[in-house]
């Protein structure tokens, strides 16, 4: 994330209409409650203008309220919280980002009148993300005529995933899976070890195989399908600038955590 913003402020010498743009940044360590209390901070003592919100969907809806009744400015790039835009909008919050459900409404399609898929079951993390994201799908698969027969939630930071990838059904035609960070690491290798890859095939959010995991991913990555709004494959004159500048610059194919960080900056 600080990797796109920073590379956007550099090219533009950190200067916007005409004015000298201050950085600050604080750690929230993806923790709600410090981002309650991280935000209040730049607020309060730092007097930010702008405030720029965390990475997880469930930071997004613990500072909601904070910023609406201080009505600071917020840009919600990461967040993908749909309620932020939706039950819970306010004029002091702006989303340059996509909303949780966006791109599982497009996979679920795909998995159904492209792929074929009738019967799926769903593994995923236990956050409001992660809900959110399986709900698009499920409504568009089961509209379209499908049918999820299983929803099984891991709690964010699983690190023996054996238990729940053994209360998987077995009677599907394929495994969708929400898992971020972390998590998605090592789903995926234990997904492999566990003997799923080859028996039933794996799609899932694009968060899962984003260019930030990739790097610590081998063969158990190859074959999954997934939907995301960026890659840094994407073959437009916009992105392939961003990518050479990312590359030039880090020495690693861009993630969508850059991306957006860029277009937020943008």
């Amino acid at each position: 994330m600080l990797n796109g913003f920073e590379l956007y402020l550099d090219e533009i010498k950190r200067t916007m209409s005409g004015r000298r743009v201050d950085f600050i940044i604080e750690d929230t360590g993806g923790i709600p409650a410090n981002t309650i209390t991280k935000a209040r901070k730049l607020v309060e003592r730092d007097r930010v203008h702008i405030l720029i919100a965390g990475l997880l969907a469930s930071e997004g809806y613990a500072v909601r309220d904070y910023v609406h009744r201080f009505r600071v400015p917020t840009v919600m790039s990461i967040p993908a919280a749909m309620d932020l835009t939706q039950r819970l909008r306010s004029p002091y919050i702006v989303r340059t980002g996509w909303s949780s459900s966006q791109n599982s409404h497009a996979l679920a399609d795909y998995a159904y009148s492209k792929l074929g898929y009738r019967k799926v079951a769903v593994i995923a993390d236990d956050y409001a993300h992660g809900h959110e994201e399986v709900g698009g799908f499920v409504r568009v698969f089961q509209d379209l005529g499908g049918c999820v027969v299983q929803k099984v939630w891991n709690p964010l930071g699983t690190a023996d995933f054996g238990p729940y990838l053994a209360q998987l059904r077995k009677d599907v035609d394929a495994i969708y899976a929400v898992e971020v960070g972390a998590d998605a690491i090592r789903f995926m290798k234990q997904y492999q070890e566990f003997g799923l890859k080859g028996r039933f095939p794996l799609i899932g959010t694009g968060i899962l195989t984003d260019e930030s995991l990739l790097r610590s991913m081998g063969d158990e990555a190859i074959g999954t399908i997934t939907a995301l709004q960026w890659s840094a494959a994407l073959n437009t004159p916009a992105a392939r600038r961003f990518v050479e500048a990312s590359e030039k610059r880090y020495g690693t194919d861009p993630s969508y955590y850059a991306e957006t960080l860029y277009t937020t900056g943008r």
